[in-house]
């Protein structure tokens, strides 16, 4: 068993706070295109990202991710 990042939660996030990819980069230091390359499973981002985000939309890193 273990932890998987859910790509889903991203936009989830991005939607509820109603932010374009752009904007929701703009606040963690990343480009709109990073953005949608994460949001379509494209890329996975690194942890520091995921801090980032964390940090910035005040969420709790786990919500990143789901138990497989």
């Amino acid at each position: 068993m273990g932890w998987t990042f859910d790509k889903s939660r991203i936009k989830a996030l991005r939607d509820g706070k109603n932010l374009n990819p752009t904007q929701f980069g703009k606040r963690i230091g990343a480009s709109g295109q990073q953005v949608s390359q994460w949001e379509s499973g494209e890329v996975v981002p690194g942890a520091e990202i995921i801090a980032k985000m964390s940090t910035a939309y005040e969420m709790f890193p786990g919500y990143f991710f789901v138990d497989d």
